[in-house]
């Protein structure tokens, strides 16, 4: 089936899914078309993260189709691999007080007393220096400070060729920080990696 899924249907499959639901055989169906489709995969993924801003925001259900027009996404940091290497950007370095600065950290000063790792990539927050975007072997991790930042509002958004991909921070106990976990391998000359906060009213 080449026609593309209408927003009623993608929505009642992203909320499925958020709610832990089990997927009836029409839903099964429209998922292996999303496998086929990546308009439809993006979409897909644009509903369930709204859907899931408004969970956390608690509103209903029955809300939602009134309000959806009030969520928007602000993008913070921007990364892109570019000739094998990290590149941060940030459209303004502060926003509402928080840096979104990060800085390079030389190999020498990350990685003491041992052979330089071509793949190895650290860059520390100007202000908190348990928040660092690193790349080591075939992962890239994004850590934060959730005393510092909103991590509750915050997603990490992969695209890589037109698809869209949605990461949540998680909080990992041995570093008392949030984290965003990926394979780099995914990455392409023309992926682009946001941060990404929710933002609704």
């Amino acid at each position: 089936d080449n026609m593309h899924m209408a927003m009623k249907e993608l929505r009642d499959l992203a909320n499925c899914y958020l709610q832990g639901q089990l997927p009836d055989a029409s839903q099964v169906k429209r998922k292996r078309h999303m496998g086929e489709c990546d308009l439809c995969y993006a979409r897909f993924c644009t509903e369930y993260l709204i859907l899931m801003a408004f969970q956390k925001a608690g509103l209903l259900a029955g809300e939602i189709r009134d309000t959806r027009a009030s969520v928007s996404m602000l993008s913070l940091l921007t990364i892109r691999l570019i000739e094998d290497h990290l590149r941060i950007s940030c459209e303004r370095a502060t926003v509402d007080g928080l840096s979104w600065e990060f800085i390079r950290v030389p190999q020498t000063a990350a990685v003491r007393g041992e052979q330089e790792q071509p793949e190895f990539e650290y860059f520390v927050n100007r202000i908190s220096e348990f928040s660092c975007i690193k790349r080591e072997g075939n992962k890239v991790r994004i850590q934060l400070d959730g005393d510092i930042f909103p991590v509750d509002r915050l997603k990490v958004c992969v695209t890589t060729d037109e698809m869209r991909r949605f990461y949540e921070f998680q909080y990992e106990e041995a570093l008392e920080c949030y984290t965003v976990v990926f394979d780099d391998a995914m990455l392409t000359e023309d992926s682009v990696i946001e941060i990404v906060e929710v933002c609704y009213e």
